[in-house]
């Protein structure tokens, strides 16, 4: 039965495939936000399990962005790995960096603040690059792998390294949705909701906070089938 390997690593990869469409912790994660209703940052109540759509700003004054090693887009979180050739078993993770900062959001509507502190992120991993016996690391890439000692030639025959790298991004302007806990603070600025009576008399605006549920996490991702 000379067909027998090939059903086998058929069904392998549909198995995989469906276990990434129904039970990975992304699709627990994209069912869960698809199962909130999105609401305009205006409409928000303080206390309540919210999510709302917009678009990613810096925080600070000035601006404060953080840059993605290989590609140097500015972002509030990136994701970077380092793959190096195994030979028959495919490629093995070697180098993984991922660094995130709390961001604004905005819609039509205003502005949220988004307050991460350790928020499940699923972002499309957009970027994915090699080198090799016949392809030098670039300079960004050279300069990750030094970071990480990493070593970009074999040590014996001075040979490019077989390396993959790839990244994800959550940069400046994309649009995302965010789940999370919503808390409305006394504020100044002109950003602010406009606070109902009770508020009145310590500040005539209300800033919106996103932040992570009792016993849960910010859930954030930039899935076009939530972002709609």
């Amino acid at each position: 039965m000379t067909w027998m390997p090939q059903l086998v690593a058929l069904f392998a990869v549909a198995s995989f495939l469906l276990y990434q469409f129904l039970w990975s912790a992304k699709a627990q994660q994209r069912r869960r936000m698809r199962q909130a209703p999105a609401v305009r940052i205006a409409q928000t109540e303080h206390g309540k399990l919210t999510r709302i759509v917009g678009t990613v700003e810096a925080l600070g004054e000035p601006a404060t962005v953080l840059t993605a090693p290989f590609t140097q887009r500015p972002c509030v979180y990136y994701l970077s790995t380092v793959s190096i050739a195994a030979g028959r078993n495919g490629w093995r993770e070697v180098a993984r960096e991922d660094r995130a900062q709390d961001f604004k959001l905005r819609d039509e509507s205003g502005v949220a603040y988004v307050v991460l502190g350790g928020a499940s992120i699923d972002v499309a991993q957009d970027f994915h690059d090699t080198s090799g016996a016949f392809e030098a690391p670039n300079d960004t890439q050279r300069e990750f792998l030094a970071k990480h000692r990493l070593a970009p030639t074999t040590t014996i025959l001075e040979v490019n390294n077989s390396y993959s790298y790839r990244e994800c991004v959550l940069e400046i302007g994309a649009r995302v949705t965010v789940l999370g806990d919503v808390r409305h603070e006394p504020c100044d600025d002109n950003e602010g909701l406009d606070a109902p009576g009770q508020y009145r008399a310590s500040a005539k605006k209300l800033r919106v906070m996103i932040v992570a549920p009792a016993g849960a996490k910010v859930a954030v991702s930039d899935s076009s089938s939530l972002t709609r």
